[in-house]
């Protein structure tokens, strides 16, 4: 009667000291507050405000961006006008001597 194989799931089984029990298992205690109901809203409502805060903040910092690449831009086309025109310009001259 011992050369019996036992099934896969009975050889599986562990003591019970080596099984892990939820005391063991260090994990913070469930909050629950019944004092006010509509601590959830104000949850949400606040997860909410957080969330368009931080969009808001970067749409301002991608229109800060744009702005700055803006005046670089229109900074180094004045420039390259009046490059152009200082060219221009000194052409005339050696073409009047």
């Amino acid at each position: 009667m011992t050369d019996v194989p036992l099934p896969a799931h009975i050889l599986t089984w562990k003591a019970s000291s080596d099984v892990i029990c939820m005391e063991e298992i260090p994990a913070p205690a469930p909050k629950l507050a019944f004092d006010d109901p509509y601590e959830d809203d104000e949850d949400h409502l606040n997860k909410v405000s957080k969330y368009w805060k931080a969009c808001n903040k970067e749409r301002m910092q991608r229109e800060a961006c744009y702005k700055e690449l803006l005046g670089a831009e229109v900074e180094a086309a004045r420039r390259r006008k009046a490059d152009e025109n200082t060219r221009a310009e000194k052409a005339k001259e050696e073409a009047a001597m």
